[in-house]
């Protein structure tokens, strides 16, 4: 075994304090640049009438149709 003191300590690990700043200041970015609930447009599926704000848009035959997966795209 090696003695106690050739035991190098790794000091780049920020303390818990340290850390909790780094999360809070994290947090609150994310928080002032998402978008708010009421902000967010919201589209309904046409096949299963969820409404989503991750909906996609296609356009067949010159028409416009919403929806929220690939298998209500495809019919399954």
């Amino acid at each position: 075994m090696f003695p106690a003191s050739d035991v190098s300590r790794d000091t780049s690990v920020p303390s818990t304090s340290r850390r909790s700043e780094a999360v809070d200041q994290h947090l609150r970015f994310y928080s002032e640049h998402s978008p708010q609930p009421d902000s967010v447009d919201m589209a309904t599926c046409e096949v299963c009438g969820n409404e989503h704000h991750n909906t996609f848009e296609t356009h067949i035959d010159g028409e416009q149709h919403i929806f929220d997966s690939f298998d209500n795209l495809f019919g399954g």
